[in-house]
């Protein structure tokens, strides 16, 4: 199961939030209740890399790195969990250093949150301005109430706006 984590420090003027989406919106995962395998710089195709990246614990020179900006040698390579903090700093450094923004790609243990969903899922999201998906992703929201027996306040449906970094939910 693909992610991304997306995080202010990240923001580029112009740009807006760096959502990947499946029927215009998604799900939300609660911070530390869900089990990160990798993360990658860039679009991984769904999974961990042909290698590890090494262990990242300085900035290094981001002007020399390539896409995808976190500087792990390896093209198709991965980061471990302990080391994502680095990597993100590096991509996000990237990010601004050549105007451009892109979205990480972070492997979670499928097996994990789906065999323990209302402690893993914190909410559901649509996005702004992509109102055709809305029914979709009101479905599974419901589908996701009625099988984990949660209310709406404690797994709220919420709203998106990619173009507003401060107070992206409503």
């Amino acid at each position: 199961m693909s992610t991304s984590l997306i995080f202010a420090a990240d923001h580029v003027p112009g740009f807006k939030l760096p959502l990947f989406t499946c029927l215009n919106g998604g799900v939300i995962f609660r911070p530390g209740q869900t089990r990160l395998i990798c993360g990658n710089g860039g679009d991984s195709g769904g999974g961990c890399g042909e290698s590890t990246c090494p262990r990242a614990t300085t900035l290094g020179n981001v002007r020399e790195f390539q896409y995808p900006g976190d500087g792990c040698p390896s093209q198709r390579g991965s980061w471990r969990p302990p080391d994502f903090g680095m990597y993100l700093r590096r991509i996000s450094s990237w990010h601004k250093l050549n105007t451009r923004l892109g979205y990480n790609e972070i492997i979670v243990d499928a097996q994990h949150w789906l065999s323990q969903p209302s402690r893993t899922v914190e909410t559901f999201f649509r996005v702004k301005g992509q109102e055709k998906g809305f029914e979709a992703v009101e479905a599974m929201h419901a589908l996701f109430l009625q099988e984990t027996g949660q209310s709406s306040e404690q797994a709220p449906l919420v709203t998106v706006d990619p173009d507003n970094w401060a107070q992206p939910f409503s």
